[in-house]
């Protein structure tokens, strides 16, 4: 099931009031994971945002993590960063936390959400690509623009 288009908008709109520069990237089909952002949208690997939701295990708290495309996350490191114990949420919980889909989850815009952290390699990049909550659109913008769109912490959360 997609995203609503209302809540898209809702990304883009956001982008637009900031006004902060970014490329609207149509992928011409749908994109369920960073080898088909790559592909459809032509852009390294290195700068996709990996986005995934972790919770706390004893529930609670949620973080989201933002990984280069290239690399995994270190759960490890993200627990130490946040003092939490923490597992990867199901789809069923992604989409009731964030209001969107695994493989289109994007960095901001969410329904609730607890604790947002990137790693400190995305922040080093010409341009970072992220979804926009709909599967054959992402968004493109450099990591100084994105830091006005959003509140986080950088760390040092993933390995290659």
């Amino acid at each position: 099931m997609e995203p609503k288009p209302s809540q898209r908008a809702s990304i883009v709109q956001r982008l637009k009031e900031l006004g902060v520069n970014h490329r609207l990237l149509n992928l011409g089909d749908e994109a369920y994971t960073v080898e088909d952002v790559v592909r459809l949208g032509r852009v390294p690997r290195d700068e996709v945002c990996k986005t995934l939701l972790f919770v706390e295990k004893s529930g609670g708290t949620s973080v989201l993590v933002l990984v280069p495309g290239d690399s995994r996350v270190d759960i490890e490191r993200v627990e130490t960063v946040t003092g939490l114990k923490l597992r990867l949420a199901s789809p069923r919980e992604v989409k009731g936390i964030t209001g969107y889909e695994v493989g289109a989850l994007p960095p901001f815009g969410h329904r609730t959400l607890s604790l947002t952290l990137v790693d400190e390699r995305l922040m080093l990049k010409e341009m970072i690509n992220f979804g926009t909550g709909i599967h054959d659109t992402g968004a493109e913008m450099s990591p100084r623009d994105f830091a006005k769109v959003m509140t986080f912490r950088v760390a040092n959360i993933s390995r290659r």
